[in-house]
């Protein structure tokens, strides 16, 4: 699982890539997830389809602003 967003963005192809596949214009996008330690909620669908495609690893829903429930032992 990537558990960050640089590794989402390399994953998916580098920073050109992945604006590209996000949609957005303004090469500062991925800067702003990273200060706000969250990728767009919209975007993690079309992410992990594009990574699993790719053959990658899924990433963790939680750069997503996801809750992840503890697994209890």
């Amino acid at each position: 699982m990537l558990q960050s967003i640089d590794d989402v963005v390399k994953a998916l192809g580098g920073r050109p890539a992945t604006q590209a596949l996000a949609g957005v214009e303004h090469s500062s996008a991925i800067s702003m997830w990273k200060t706000r330690g969250q990728i767009p909620t919209e975007l993690f669908l079309l992410f992990s389809e594009e990574l699993r495609k790719a053959g990658q690893p899924p990433p963790n829903p939680a750069l997503f602003g996801f809750k992840i429930p503890e697994t209890q032992a």
